[in-house]
């Protein structure tokens, strides 16, 4: 049997299953953020004008 392994995270003791764990959730809850947030931007575009529309990309499209 391997030892575990621990990691020290805001000063407690974890295993790094565990940090490993929380960070795929944090990563997952992440992409649900980003897929609403696309979804509500593209429904946002889809009921305002071109002008609107083309504005909106254009400040996203400025990063």
């Amino acid at each position: 049997m391997a030892p575990a392994c621990f990691v020290v995270l805001n000063g407690k003791q974890a295993s790094a299953a565990r940090v490993l764990q929380e960070t795929c959730n944090y990563i997952r809850n992440l992409h649900r953020e980003v897929d609403d947030l696309s979804e509500r931007l593209s429904e946002l575009l889809a009921n305002t004008d071109n002008a609107q529309a083309a504005l909106i990309r254009n400040m996203l499209m400025q990063q």
